[in-house]
Order: C-alpha cells, then sequence, then structure tokens
C-alpha cells in the first residue's frame, strides 16, 4: 500500500514541476511551427511595409484606447482554440500550430499594422459587408482583402494583380471591369468589390469548400485541381494541403489569424488607430474632361483626399467624354460642384488637360480661327471681354462652356479670333471675285442685246404693214398693258407705250428710275465697323445682311467675309413721257435698226394722223408732253402689333397695293417695326 502511494506522489509531483516550468517559459514559433517549407506571403511583407508609411502619414492612435501597456500577451493553445470556435462564422476556423505561427505574426511584430487595418475597417468594411450579404456569401470574407492588399486600394503586386482584390487584368475583364490608361477600375472599392463577390461565388459553385475557395483565389484554381488530383480526389484543404504551392500553403492559415487579430486585438494590447479623414462623402456626375487638380483648386479639397476617394483614376484624368463616370467628394464640396460646375470645368483647362482636338500641321493654314487665352481681372465683365477681342458673349459662353455670366479673378477663357489670310491668299479671292462678276456682266449684256434683237426683228416684220409705227406701238401697248386702248394718233400711242414699258407706276404720280440690274459683291469686315456701318455703306438694311449671311450676331468677326446683294442700279431719273419715247425711239433710230427698217423710215416722211391729216416723222419722234396730275392726298398710320403690309391694305380698302406703300414710305423690304409711321396714300 505504502509503494503504491509513494509512486503516485512520485507522478504528481513531476506533473507539476513540468506544468511550472512550461509556463514560465513560453512556447516559441518555432516550438509549435511543423510545416519546415512555410513561408509568409511575399505579397503581404512588401503590403505591410507600404502601410506602415500610410499609417504615419494619414493615421494617428486613438484617444479611446484603453490598453497603457504595448506588449503582446501569449496564450496558451487552448485559448486559441475556444476564441476561434467561439466566433460566429459560416466559415470552418480551424486551429494547429501554423495558425498559431501567423496570430503571433499580427500580434506581435505586425502589431501596428492591425491598428492600421481596424481604422481603415471602418471605411471598407461596410462595402463588403453590403456586397457579400447581397450575393448570400459568409462576411468573415471580408477580411480577405487584408491578406491581398492590406486594405491598400492602390498597391499591386509582382504579378500584376491590382486593387484592394488584387485583380489579374484577365479576370478582371471576365467580371466586367473596365481597365485602360487613365481608369483601373480594380481599384474602385465599389466596382472591385462587386467583381470580387462574384468571383468568389463561382468559386464555391465549383468547389463547394470555403477553405479550397480561399486557395483558390490566390493561386487559381488550376493549382487547386492539381493539388486535389495529386492527394488522390481528396476535397479537404488539409487533406490537399503538402500539395499545393508553398506560398498558399500558408493563405489560409493567415486569412484566419487575421479573423482572430480583427477580433481578439484589445487581448493583445492592440489599439485601433484613427483615420483623420472623417467627413461624410457624396458622389457627382462627370460628363466631360476634368482633372482632380481643377476640382481641388476650385472647391478647395486636398488632392490626395480626392484621390483617396477616387483611387480608380490613375492619372488623375476622369475622361467625361468617353463616357460618364461618378467621382466621389466630401458633401458639401459635391453641392459646391453643382453651382459651379462650368468655372470648375474652365478652371486652366488648358494646362491641366493638354490633349488638342485638331493640330494643323506647320505651313499649312487649314482652320478659320485661332484660340488666345484670355485672364480675367478684376471688374471684367463677359460683355468687356468680348467688346474687346470684338466678338459675342454668346460665343466666349460656348467656347468656354459657361452656363452663366458669372466669372472669377484669374479665370482663364478661351477666345477664338479669325486668322488672317495671306495676302496671297487675298489676291487669289479677288481674282476670282472679279473673274465670277465679270461672266455675271457678260451674261447680262448678252441677254439685254438678245431682247434688243427680237424688238428690232419684231419692228421688222411689222414694217412690211402700212402705218407701221402707229401699229409697233400699238402692239408694244397691248403686250404690256392689261386693257388695250385704240391708238388716237402717233403721239398718244407712243406715249401711252413708253409709260407701260417701264412696267411701274406711271411718269405722272412720281418721277422713278429705270432698273437695270442688281449686283452681289462680297465684303471683308474690318476693325471697328458693325453691321449699321456696312450698311449704311452699301446703303442696305443691317437686317438683310444678317439674313443673307446666316449670322446671330450683329458684331461681325474682323475678316469675315459677307455677302452683300447691291440694291438695282439706276440711271437719272426720267421726269416725264417725251424722255423716255425719245429713249425708246433712240432704240430703233438708224443708228440701232437694221438697213431694212432704216429704208422703209426714209421712204415713209409722214404717217397719218388723227382726222387723215399727215405727220411728219419728226413730229412723230417728239410727242407733246403730258398733262400733269394733282397731287393725292396722304394717311398717316402707326403700325400696331400683328400689322403686315397685307393687313393695312385689306385695312384701307380698294385701290391701294403693297408696292405703292413701299413707294411712298420709300421701303426696301416687307419688314414693319410696332410704332411706326406709314404714309397712306388716299
Amino acid at each position: 500500500m505504502f509503494k503504491k502511494i509513494l509512486l503516485i506522489s512520485i507522478i504528481l509531483g513531476n506533473t507539476v514541476l513540468l506544468t511550472a516550468q512550461s509556463q514560465r517559459r513560453p512556447i516559441s514559433v518555432k516550438d509549435t511551427i511543423t510545416d519546415k517549407d512555410l513561408m509568409i506571403p511575399e505579397e503581404i511583407e512588401r503590403n505591410f511595409d507600404q502601410l506602415l508609411a500610410d499609417w504615419r502619414r494619414d493615421m494617428k492612435i486613438s484617444a479611446y484606447c484603453t490598453s497603457t501597456n504595448d506588449e503582446n500577451v501569449s496564450y496558451p493553445d487552448s485559448s486559441y482554440i475556444r476564441r476561434l470556435y467561439s466566433l460566429p462564422t459560416e466559415m470552418e476556423l480551424v486551429y494547429n500550430p501554423v495558425v498559431r505561427s501567423y496570430i503571433e505574426m499580427y500580434t506581435g511584430r505586425m502589431r501596428s499594422s492591425v491598428g492600421f487595418f481596424l481604422a481603415k475597417s471602418n471605411y471598407y468594411f461596410p462595402i463588403f459587408e453590403k456586397a457579400l450579404d447581397r450575393e448570400g456569401l459568409p462576411l468573415e470574407l471580408k477580411y480577405l482583402p487584408i491578406i491581398e492588399s492590406a486594405l491598400n486600394p492602390t498597391i499591386k503586386s509582382r504579378a500584376g494583380a491590382m486593387g484592394l482584390w488584387q485583380f489579374m487584368i484577365g479576370t478582371a475583364k471576365l467580371y466586367n471591369l473596365e481597365i485602360n490608361s487613365l481608369v483601373d477600375e480594380r481599384c474602385d472599392p465599389l466596382k472591385s468589390t462587386d467583381a470580387a463577390v462574384r468571383y468568389l461565388k463561382d468559386l464555391y459553385d465549383i468547389y463547394g469548400d470555403w477553405n479550397l475557395v480561399i486557395a483558390a483565389y490566390n493561386c487559381g484554381p488550376g493549382n487547386v485541381n492539381k493539388a486535389i488530383r495529386r492527394s488522390g480526389g481528396k476535397t479537404d484543404y488539409w487533406d490537399i494541403y503538402q500539395y499545393l504551392p508553398r506560398e498558399t500553403r500558408g493563405y489560409v492559415p493567415a486569412f484566419i489569424a487575421a479573423t482572430y487579430a480583427m477580433n481578439y486585438y484589445s487581448l493583445h494590447n492592440i489599439c485601433p488607430a484613427e483615420y483623420e479623414y472623417n467627413h461624410s462623402t457624396d458622389t457627382i456626375v462627370v460628363d466631360r474632361y476634368l482633372h482632380l487638380k481643377q476640382l481641388s483648386e476650385v472647391l478647395n479639397v486636398p488632392l490626395d483626399d480626392l484621390r483617396s476617394l477616387n483611387p480608380q483614376f490613375k492619372k488623375d484624368i476622369v475622361p467625361g467624354e468617353f463616357k460618364k463616370y461618378v467621382v466621389k467628394l466630401p458633401s458639401a464640396q459635391a453641392v459646391d460642384f453643382s453651382v459651379y460646375k462650368e468655372n470648375v470645368y474652365a478652371h486652366r483647362s488648358n494646362e491641366f488637360l493638354s490633349h488638342r482636338k485638331v493640330v494643323n500641321p506647320s505651313g499649312m493654314d487649314l482652320s478659320n480661327s485661332d484660340r488666345i487665352r484670355h485672364r480675367v481681372r478684376r471688374g471684367e465683365s463677359l460683355s468687356t471681354i468680348a467688346s474687346k477681342h470684338r466678338v459675342t458673349v454668346a460665343q466666349l459662353k460656348k467656347w468656354n462652356g459657361l452656363r452663366s455670366t458669372k466669372l472669377r479673378v484669374g479665370q482663364v477663357l478661351s477666345v477664338h479670333k479669325p486668322v488672317r489670310k495671306t495676302k496671297q491668299a487675298e489676291e487669289k479671292q479677288a481674282e476670282l471675285l472679279a473673274q465670277n462678276n465679270a461672266n455675271k456682266e457678260n451674261n447680262v449684256n448678252n441677254e439685254l442685246s438678245s431682247q434688243l434683237a427680237k424688238d428690232i426683228e419684231n419692228a421688222r416684220k411689222d414694217a412690211e404693214a402700212p402705218n407701221m409705227l402707229a401699229e409697233y406701238f400699238n402692239r408694244q401697248a397691248a403686250e404690256n398693258s392689261s386693257t388695250p386702248a385704240p391708238a388716237a394718233n402717233a403721239e398718244s400711242v407712243m406715249i401711252e407705250a413708253a409709260e407701260n414699258i417701264t412696267a411701274g407706276p406711271s411718269v405722272e404720280e412720281e418721277a422713278h428710275s429705270i432698273p437695270i440690274e442688281t449686283r452681289t459683291i462680297y465684303h471683308k469686315v474690318r476693325i471697328g465697323e458693325t453691321l449699321t456701318q456696312i450698311g449704311n455703306k452699301y446703303k442696305v438694311s443691317p437686317d438683310d445682311i444678317v439674313d443673307w449671311n446666316k449670322i446671330e450676331t450683329t458684331m461681325p468677326r474682323v475678316g469675315e467675309r459677307l455677302i452683300i446683294h447691291l440694291p438695282q442700279q439706276t440711271s437719272e431719273p426720267v421726269n416725264n413721257a417725251e424722255e423716255r419715247a425719245d429713249e425708246l425711239m433712240a432704240d430703233i433710230a438708224p443708228g440701232n435698226s437694221d438697213p431694212g427698217f432704216e429704208e422703209y423710215r426714209e421712204s415713209r416722211p409722214a404717217v397719218t394722223g388723227t382726222g387723215g391729216t399727215n405727220v411728219p416723222a419728226e413730229a412723230v419722234s417728239k410727242p407733246a408732253p403730258a398733262a400733269k396730275k394733282p397731287a393725292s392726298k396722304q394717311t398717316t398710320y402707326t403700325v400696331k402689333a400683328g400689322d403686315t403690309l397685307g393687313h393695312i391694305v385689306e385695312k384701307f380698302g380698294k385701290g391701294l397695293t403693297v408696292r405703292e406703300i413701299k413707294r411712298v414710305n420709300k421701303l426696301r423690304s416687307d419688314r414693319l417695326k410696332i410704332g411706326q409711321k406709314l404714309k397712306i396714300p388716299r
């Protein structure tokens, strides 16, 4: 009996001694790692080094940290097992010596990085959780970007993976992420998270085990499938562990350790950091090219903050001309953007956005304008700037994308000024214009000559009949008058024919000019000229110039070529029927007639007048002057809204024509102005 008691005492004593020794000497990492080939993923080490620099710049220790000791506390395996098992997760979080080595890495030499993760998690984890919950995936997958990128949205691996979720270009494009020289949506927290969640869901549909999903996310489905085949078809991660690539072997243990550290950091005296940027944010839609520096300088937002909120824009340029992009801003500045939108787009756009739309090769003039930059000075407005450069306010607003007339001191405006043509080009243009005018004059002369020849031919035919001259004038009067009158005598027939040939009001009513031909010329605008001055110069209306040239402003550009339709050229006024008859007789005089008509004229010294009397030919050529009609009365009418010349003619009854109103009031067009005074003949 005594021997049994002694043996039990010795065993108990040795057990107590071994327990005391184990408590005095904590288990080291070397004693717990059984995988001699285990290596820490290279990207984790490199990402943490980058994060430490960011942490010193953007982070500070939380003022609410309750820990007074910065030393790590090591716990026995049973504590780690109990804590991992008690976490409310869908994924299996097992414990083994490999997992313990990563837990001590996070809570030991990388404890400051855990404080960084805790600060960043306040911004990124709600984004991750929303996307995971939408697809029905475990929320603990939100800790995966800690292993992938250490929550750095712009970090890039040596293999080319980019962003929070470390997408390769090929995989990113499979999930519709845009990647070009200016935009990389792998760095966009929202869009890259959406793509990553869909990718994880597709992997789970393949493997049905979340540990295999995480391994496949790191090394690719091909390597996982190869490890499954080498293991004999086993589908448990820990069964195929030794067949995986060396770096991927530590990937799942690192994920389990990161989940532990993010939940039990306070037990290891880790204080969370505070991210200094704590403003609420809002989004704006950009539909034009925009540089983040334009937003920074106009809206007074630090450029680093804009880059942190919009890491997808690699060169700080938003290519809104390609498609509409969403840009994130602090809430207050997002409201300011809606007010000062045009000023933001115009601010130093030529400096920040250097791409040119059109470039003329050297030595070639391919445009009709030259763009200059005008910096707004104190007291200047759009109207004063427009007057200075001889342009319009509407043009300035169009060139600079302005929707209001508000300007800021120092704002740079683009002004397009016409390019002066070279002397050689001007001479060539003048030569072409002279040639066109000569062709027009030749055509007019040919038409007049043809008409005159027809008249002479008709006169020759009429000469074969007796009393040719009287019948000739009777025929002309019948052709030009709606109601032909019989010829009482040669004098009255000749006067009536002369009155009808003028195709205008009777000679007794007015002294009117004989129209010849309308001419079209081109006028080159000089410095200081306005449409009013040009109109006065050519005796045309400025409104007509606007209509002819389809321009929207009354201030033409210097060097612009304007089409001018000159009014009908006139000869000296003919005041009585005698002079018109003389001109008509000149057309059939011996110098202009053919020999047959001349012989007939010489052989007929006289024509039969009224009552059978003989009238000498000389008397026929000089008819008696017509009696003047008494002056007609006139009424003054004030133009009202909606009035037209046609309405006014209807209002004053029969006998009045639009042409007569225009003649009396010397109107060149049918346009009327409200309040205009018109003379109405009665």
